[in-house]
C-alpha cells in the first residue's frame, strides 16, 4: 500500500473511532421527562415522571400544583404519605419557576415529605425552581442534593 492509502486508511479508522465515542456519548446523556398538569407532556404527575426515569435523567415540571400523594418507604421500614419519591441515581429536577411550581399539599400535612430520594439506593439530586410547601419535611436526601431556586415553606 502507498503512503497515500495508508494515510486515508488512518484517517478513516480515526473517523470510525470518533464516530462511535460520539454515538456511545449520546447513549450516555439521560433522558429529559416533562410533567404538565394540562396532558401536554410525558405525564401529569411528578411521581409517574420519576418511576419511569432511569439514572441520569432529568424531569421538567410545568407550572401547576402538584399535591398528590403516594405512600413510599423512606428509609429501611419507615412508610410515609410523599408527593415525590425517587429510587435512582444522579436525577435533576427543574420546575418552570418556583412562584409557578408548587409541590405539596394546600393544607399542612403533618406526617407527610416532599421530594424522598430512598435511603442507601439513591445520590446526587439536583432541584431547581420550585416550592415544595407544607410538608413535615419538604426534602430527605442521603446522598449529595443541590437547591437552586427552591423555596420550602409551610414546615414544622
Amino acid at each position: 500500500m502507498n503512503d497515500q492509502g495508508s494515510r486515508s486508511g488512518a484517517i478513516a479508522g480515526i473517523l470510525s473511532v470518533l464516530i462511535s465515542l460520539l454515538l456511545a456519548a449520546d447513549d450516555s446523556v439521560g433522558k429529559t421527562w416533562r410533567v404538565e398538569k394540562d396532558g401536554t407532556g410525558d405525564f401529569t404527575v411528578i411521581q409517574a415522571a420519576a418511576d419511569a426515569a432511569a439514572d441520569g435523567d432529568t424531569i421538567r415540571i410545568g407550572p401547576g400544583e402538584y399535591e398528590e400523594m403516594t405512600d413510599y418507604q423512606v428509609d429501611c421500614c419507615l412508610v410515609n404519605p410523599v408527593v415525590v419519591g425517587i429510587h435512582r441515581n444522579d436525577i435533576t429536577i427543574l420546575g418552570s419557576h418556583r412562584d409557578s411550581v408548587l409541590v405539596g399539599p394546600r393544607v399542612r400535612h403533618r406526617d407527610g415529605f416532599g421530594i424522598v430520594m430512598r435511603y442507601g439506593a439513591s445520590t446526587n439530586l439536583r432541584l431547581q425552581d420550585l416550592t415544595i410547601r407544607g410538608l413535615r419535611e419538604g426534602v430527605r436526601v442521603t446522598g449529595y442534593a443541590a437547591l437552586t431556586g427552591v423555596r420550602l415553606t409551610g414546615q414544622p
